[in-house]
């Protein structure tokens, strides 16, 4: 697994936060998400969603049917949008 070091201000600032952080580069673009402190509540709720009869997919699976409503959407006279999205669109 890779790791990053952070330094002292940054690690306070994540032990004193709970919830989700967003992690930014110098230039300010988004890197991604770190969770900080779950509390017991939403470790209880995460195990939860695990073990239950659910259906569960993968990113990939959320992805691939989300980008066949792309697909679709222009020939739909409601949708409104004739081109499909850009990057910054769709995780901007």
């Amino acid at each position: 697994m890779a790791h990053i070091i952070v330094n002292e201000e940054q690690a306070k600032i994540i032990h004193e936060t709970s919830g989700t952080i967003e992690v930014r580069d110098a230039q300010g673009n988004r890197l991604g998400f770190i969770s900080a402190n779950l509390d017991v509540d939403e470790i209880a709720i995460a195990k939860a969603r695990i073990e239950s009869d659910e259906p569960k997919h993968t990113t990939q699976e959320v992805l691939d049917y989300l980008q066949s409503l792309e697909k679709e959407c222009p020939a739909l006279p409601s949708c409104g949008r004739t081109a499909p999205l850009t990057n910054w669109q769709r995780y901007g």
